[in-house]
Order: C-alpha cells, then structure tokens, then sequence
C-alpha cells in the first residue's frame, strides 16, 4: 500500500522471534540486517534500512539505504556516485583515502 505523498514510503517491521523481525517496505518484504527508526514531534519520520549484498533499486524514496560492498571496484564506485552527488561524507572519505600513504 503506497502512501499518497511522493517520495513517502511504508514501512513496516513485524516482530518474529527475538532478534528477527519481518520488515516490508510498501508491501514487499526485504532482508534488513539492521534497521533504525527516528521519531520526532514536528518531522517526518525517517528509517536507515541496511541490507545484505548490493541491492538493485528502482525508485524514489526518503529511505536511506546502507550496505557494504563486495569488492574494492565496487566500493569506488559508490564513492564515484556520492562525489558526483556532491556529498559531504563521501568528500570527507576521499580526503582520508588520499591521505593515506602506500606501504613500501
């Protein structure tokens, strides 16, 4: 069941056992690893869902998604996406990657 405003999504988390619960997001069923809610009076409520693997997604959403990449290729290209984004964090990362130095 998709909400009326754009860019909204429902989730929803259905406790199983402890330490397992059922989340779906508008009625199709996901495997979190982990999942964080935020409340406030006066905002909308906002969800950090993380995910196994490297999830292909095909909408628009307020959700954020986290997940760990396979492979060093992988990761950069990640990287890539939220520089172009002009992300904050992904720049902060980029300054750290290059202040590393090699090993000899």
């Amino acid at each position: 069941m998709k909400t009326n405003n754009p860019g909204i999504h429902r989730l929803k988390i259905e406790p199983l056992d402890i330490g397992h619960a059922k989340v779906s997001i508008d009625d199709t069923v996901i495997r979190a690893t982990k999942v964080d809610v935020h409340m406030e009076v006066g905002s909308a409520h906002s969800a950090e869902i993380s995910l196994i693997g490297e999830p292909e997604m095909d909408f628009d959403s307020l959700i954020t998604f986290d997940f760990s990449p396979k492979t060093v290729k992988k990761a950069v290209d990640v990287l890539k996406v939220a520089l172009k984004r002009n992300d904050f964090i992904a720049r902060l990362g980029l300054e750290e990657l290059n202040a590393i130095k090699p090993l000899p």
